[in-house]
Order: C-alpha cells, then structure tokens, then sequence
C-alpha cells in the first residue's frame, strides 16, 4: 500500500499522508520529517515464535533517557508468542498507576508522531501495523486536534481554552442542575 491520505486522523490544512504497514518505509516517514542527527531508532524482534520487528524511535537531547530505557525494557520482557498488532503491546507500555485513562497513545500521522518525539516523547512502530504508539499519553492530549499545529498559535490557544471551558461545563453542570433542582427548587 502506498503512503496515502489518513482516514482516522483527517485535517484541513495539514500534510496528507500517513504511516502504512511497513516499519521501513514508517521510519523513512519520520526521517523525512526530522532531518537530525538526534533522531534515534533502536529496533528490536517481539515475539518468541515469530520474531516481529518494533522500532522505539526517539530524539537523544530532548527524550528522557529513564524514559527510553525503560520503554525498552518493558518491551523486551514481553512475554509474547508472536506480535499481531500494536494493541497487543499497550498494556506493556502503560504504567502501573491505577487510572481510567491510558498513558499510551496512538496516531496514524507522521507529523503528528514527528511533534510528539519534538515534545521530548518516544514512538514505537510495529511492523504491519499503519499506527504508531507513543508514551506518555498525557490528558491534555484529549483536547488536542491535529490542526493545532497549522493555525496561528493566538487561535489554536483559543480553540484549545474553549474546549477545556466546554469539558468544564459539561463535567459540572450536570450535578449543579441535580442539586439546585433537589433543594432549590424555586432557584429553576
């Protein structure tokens, strides 16, 4: 398959490709996009039966290298007969907190993947999967949109402020409409 347009991850003004299965061809993606040296890939083979491909890609000045290491370390000690799909190694990356959130995320995007290894985080790529992974995952990203990155940054911020106002409102105003309407019936 070629490098073609997203489907899940569609924008407006952004570039107009995405990942496909092929882990080579995924890292050439990411290459393209950074041109440093600081870019590093360390590719292992999962699985004890089939050995798949995983690349963890990172850039060495800006990653946290306790974060690198131990991303490396947790997929190393999977214990996995053979590797499918990328899903399969999200419960290795994710921390041992309690949470109802995850703290892997995923993205069809290369320039999305590129910002994230720009911000400090680590991408793994599995070979015959159009996705890429990347940790931490952090809730701030829930309200992030991919044309974030292509509109001027007094709107974005604004963009970005309504949605947390909006996430505010329908968090709260629920349970304040409850209460008033159960003791201050005369308030509605």
């Amino acid at each position: 398959r070629s490098v073609d347009e997203p489907s899940n991850e569609s924008n407006v003004k952004g570039a107009k490709e995405c990942f496909i299965e092929a882990l080579n061809d995924n890292k050439a993606l990411l290459r393209k996009r950074l041109k440093t040296h600081h870019l590093k890939f360390v590719q292992i083979n999962l699985g004890s039966s089939a050995g798949t491909p995983v690349a963890v890609a990172y850039i060495d000045d800006r990653a946290n290298s306790r974060l690198v290491s131990e991303t490396l370390h947790r997929l190393k000690s999977a214990n996995l007969d053979t590797v499918a799909d990328y899903g399969e190694l999200v419960p290795f990356l994710d921390t041992d907190i309690k949470s109802f959130f995850s703290c892997v995320g995923h993205t069809e995007r290369p320039d999305v993947a590129a910002s994230k290894l720009l911000e400090g985080r680590v991408v793994v790529l599995t070979e015959g999967t159009p996705f890429a992974i990347y940790i931490p995952y952090l809730f701030s990203d829930n309200f992030q949109s991919v044309d974030d990155y292509d509109n001027p940054p007094f709107y974005s911020g604004f963009i970005r402020a309504l949605k947390y106002f909006s996430f505010l409102i329908s968090v709260f105003l629920p349970g304040i409409y409850v209460a008033i309407g159960t003791y201050h019936q005369e308030l509605i």
